[in-house]
């Protein structure tokens, strides 16, 4: 059994980010909008993974991770966008026949970001 945690903080600048620009029209109808490309000139991200793993059978284990990010532009005192608040994830993978048969399957939750 394997048991780990990171911690994790950074200052980012010149991040590169995306908006939906309401001035600009898709050329799909069915597009919910267009989006234009910006640098955000600080921001600010931190967060902790907190991963276990255990081998259940000499050649099958499992393994399950959480993960929570906190991620804020600062300049405009939001979130940052396309960082999943909570992602908890869970796989469990075989090794079989000399190590030429590896199945694995993997599930994976992302919690909506709700700031």
């Amino acid at each position: 059994m394997e048991l780990g945690l990171d911690l994790f903080a950074g200052y980012l600048t010149d991040f590169i980010s995306s908006i939906i620009d309401q001035d600009l029209q898709p050329r799909l109808p069915m597009s919910p909008g267009v989006r234009r490309f910006m640098n955000i000139d600080e921001a600010f991200k931190t967060g902790f993974e907190v991963h276990w793993t255990q081998r259940i059978f000499q050649s099958l284990q499992q393994q399950l991770g959480i993960a929570y990010t906190f991620a804020q532009d600062m300049e405009r005192g939001e979130p940052l966008p396309e960082i999943a608040p909570l992602d908890l994830r869970y796989s469990l993978s075989g090794n079989f026949l000399k190590g030429n048969l590896r199945p694995e399957i993997t599930f994976r939750h992302v919690l909506r970001q709700g700031r």
